[in-house]
């Protein structure tokens, strides 16, 4: 595996494609450092790069191929994903660290992440593969560090707050494009699953988590707009998505996304209202009629598929509880040279770490939570921060309730990882935002200035962003 990585970087470096990435992103890279829009468009080519993976079993020891260059992409999601991380990194080194009116670009619940992390670290490390320990380590650090060094530390001001949103937004159009193209040559490669929406990720429902993921941003993206043709785009893109996610079958992604809704729309119950009779009308549509208009896909295994009611991940719980019970402590012994996880990230720690690794995973929870509690308090105080506080609320509520379905809370470089940081990031900044405008009645949120996140000088004192 480690040395399959190394040959698969190499390949992709010496390819056409990647020679044609690699200077693309060396040049967006350099450009970013004076175009903020271009740094965080570098962010969500990275979270795009971080959902490209394979789906094999048994049965299917090898995907069908993808249409050129898609496939030569795809082959190349891990290294590529690697790449984009190490060019965001040397663009965050290179950010002067000019003085910030913020005092912590990170909650507390990232850190109980890297503790979680560390203890995988250690227990893979002295019962499993080294040099995989090691690697899963420096790739979730790398991850933490970039976070930190770029996107928690440009969040200073309206603009670039605006910008987070519109990254993760972006995630989703790219990944739509990438799969509409795939679609018009051959939608089998993207639908071979039992007929579920997969597109260029490793199964359904990891399209699924990345398509409810987004929703909250475009949301967001759709009220923000003040150019019409915009706000057309917006919402034809929401459209896209939703229809994405209904396609793929899974009802931890519409669980998601209807959580996403709800709470995006919690203080304003006109737009929720008309939200849930769109929603209504549009599944109803998609359901009875969705069969007549030439889609590529399957209504009655999909529908099927949406309204079954049995536990299918009952069996897999079942197995992760009995290790947590037989290994209360410390968790089951490895099995191999590295951890796999189940259906449930919870459930997952307690299996493979017992106690001591649910320590940190319910703090990281408690934190979480705590977050979301003070950005409502926050939204119903001063109702200018309803919506962005209502986009970070929507995105890191539904990615906790997702991770009691899936175990993406122990990813190193994934998507759902990625995304989940930078909600997190964005929150921690309406937090400092909101403590600096209730002390100083003043907010940088609300300024008309627009800083760069990589100023060419140091700011004047009356420059500087700080509360």
């Amino acid at each position: 595996m480690e040395s399959g990585l190394l040959s698969q970087f190499f390949n992709l470096v010496g390819s056409p494609v990647g020679m044609i990435g690699l200077l693309s992103g060396l040049f967006i890279t350099y450009r970013a450092r004076r175009s903020p829009r271009l740094a965080w468009f570098l962010v969500a080519l990275c979270g795009f790069a971080a959902s490209l993976s394979f789906f094999r079993d048994q049965f299917t020891p090898e995907p069908p191929p993808l249409v050129f260059p898609l496939q030569q992409i795809r082959d190349a999601g891990r290294p590529l994903s690697i790449l984009m991380l190490a060019l965001l990194l040397w663009l965050g080194f290179n950010t002067p660290h000019y003085k910030s009116w913020r005092q912590n670009f990170f909650p507390s619940a990232i850190w109980a992440l890297v503790i979680l992390q560390v203890l995988i670290f250690f227990k893979s490390l002295a019962f499993g593969s080294v040099v995989f320990s090691l690697l899963a380590i420096l790739t979730f650090s790398g991850v933490v560090l970039m976070v930190r060094l770029g996107p928690a530390r440009w969040l200073q001001d309206h603009y670039q707050f605006h910008l987070g949103i519109w990254a993760i937004a972006t995630v989703s159009v790219i990944f739509m494009a990438v799969n509409g193209y795939q679609a018009l040559y051959d939608p089998y490669p993207i639908t071979f699953v039992q007929g579920a929406f997969l597109g260029t990720t490793g199964n359904p429902q990891h399209a699924a988590t990345l398509l409810a993921a987004t929703i909250p941003c475009l949301l967001f993206m759709t009220q923000m707009q003040s150019q019409k043709h915009w706000t057309v785009f917006w919402v034809v893109m929401l459209v896209g998505i939703l229809i994405g996610l209904l396609l793929t079958g899974s009802r931890t992604g519409v669980l998601m996304a209807l959580l996403s809704f709800l709470l995006f729309f919690r203080q304003n119950k006109k737009a929720l209202l008309q939200a849930v009779v769109f929603g209504g009308l549009f599944g109803m549509f998609f359901m009875l009629l969705g069969g007549q208009i030439d889609l590529v896909f399957d209504p009655a295994f999909l529908s099927k598929q949406l309204l079954n009611t049995d536990n299918t991940r009952a069996q897999v719980w079942a197995a992760m509880w009995r290790n947590f019970n037989n290994y209360p402590i410390f968790g089951a012994p490895l099995q191999g040279d590295r951890f796999g996880y189940g259906e449930n990230s919870w459930l997952a720690v307690a299996s493979t770490l017992g106690i001591v690794g649910l320590i940190p995973l319910f703090l990281f929870g408690i934190n979480s939570i705590m977050m979301i509690f003070k950005l409502n308090q926050i939204a119903i105080r001063n109702p200018s921060y309803t919506l962005p506080t209502s986009v970070v609320i929507a995105g890191l509520s539904s990615i906790l309730v997702g991770s009691f379905f899936e175990g993406f809370l122990l990813g190193t470089l994934s998507f759902p990882l990625l995304v989940l940081l930078l909600y997190l990031a964005l929150g921690q900044y309406l937090l400092e935002l909101s403590a600096g405008l209730e002390r100083n009645q003043s907010s940088p949120y609300m300024a008309s200035n627009v800083v760069s996140i990589i100023p060419q000088q140091a700011p004047s004192q009356s420059q500087e962003l700080r509360p």
